[in-house]
């Protein structure tokens, strides 16, 4: 299951590619990769941050080197709560679900999942 894979996992990278984001995680012994075909709110320090927002980038690159406690999956997207409560929501707008085939996918060594 991607909740256990990603609990305990640190972010060291978060890129941007066009129109969407990557999270690299430490696993265990295995790296890992979040894409977001969706892109993420982020909350840092109980402020939020949508795309249009200035410090969006800032505030996804303030999660680098933290440690995911918990994630919390929901009927349309998934939410993944670091160290110091920082959060990282992954929920597709409408208009991203009528374009998106998938919103979003975690692999880790073996183990994939793809959320649509």
């Amino acid at each position: 299951m991607t909740k256990d894979k990603m609990i305990g996992a640190e972010l060291y990278f978060v890129t941007f590619i066009s129109d969407y984001v990557q999270f690299g995680l430490v696993c265990g012994n295995d790296d890992a990769v979040l894409t977001a075909w969706a892109l993420p709110t982020v909350t840092v320090k109980d402020v939020e941050y949508h795309f249009e927002s200035i410090g969006f980038r800032d505030a996804l690159c303030e999660l680098i080197n933290l440690t995911v406690e918990d994630v919390h999956t929901f009927d349309d997207g998934f939410k993944i709560i670091f160290q110091g409560n920082d959060e990282l929501l992954i929920r597709p707008s409408n208009e991203e679900r009528e374009l998106l085939a998938e919103y979003a996918m975690f692999v880790c060594g073996d183990w994939w999942e793809v959320w649509n």
